[in-house]
């Protein structure tokens, strides 16, 4: 079985149309993605915050510990993270939820008392405000769509610049030829 690789080339006009088409398609692609998953986090986030409206004081009475393990090229990588559980009291029952944000260091430890908020409908659904994580990925995946956007614009920007000069050269002397001259 053969493979073909067809490239694409860049000195004529169908090849910069070509490649400037692909660069487009990716980039814009890479930043509407990234923006959307920021705002999906951000979403998510504000919709706990307005559900959750009944403060609670918790214990942190357990950190679950998650091992998750990935391989690159031949090497297997082993991270850690630890998400608390938490154990509260509401309406005078007992409850003890697992927060939904793990990290590594831990944010909390076993013992320490956390001021939550919890959802009066459902109780077992909280909300940390203190926890930063979720807010912080957002700003991260919202960033990084807006600076891959940035850069597609300033390359276009070039790209534009670079063509225009080719097409017209401003600086280009044309030595005319007058047979009166001599």
């Amino acid at each position: 079985m053969y493979t073909y690789r067809k490239s694409i080339p860049l000195n004529t006009p169908g090849g910069r149309k070509t490649a400037r088409l692909i660069l487009t398609i990716t980039l814009l692609t890479i930043s509407v993605v990234f923006i959307a998953v920021g705002t999906i986090i951000f979403k998510v986030n504000k919709s706990q915050q307005d559900k959750c409206t009944e403060k609670v004081t918790a214990k942190v009475v357990d950190l679950l510990e998650q091992t998750n393990t990935s391989s690159h090229k031949g090497r297997r990588r082993t991270s850690i993270s630890y998400r608390p559980v938490f154990e509260y009291i509401y309406n005078d029952k007992k409850y003890v939820t697992e927060s939904n944000v793990s990290s590594n260091p831990p944010e909390y430890e076993i013992g320490e008392t956390v001021d939550l908020m919890i959802d009066p409908d459902e109780p077992r659904k909280i909300y940390d405000p203190d926890s930063k994580l979720l807010r912080l990925m957002g700003f991260i995946f919202g960033g990084v769509g807006i600076l891959m956007l940035i850069i597609y614009i300033i390359i276009m920007i070039v790209m534009s610049r670079f063509n225009n000069n080719k097409e017209n050269p401003e600086n280009t002397e044309i030595d005319y030829y007058d047979e009166n001259q001599y």
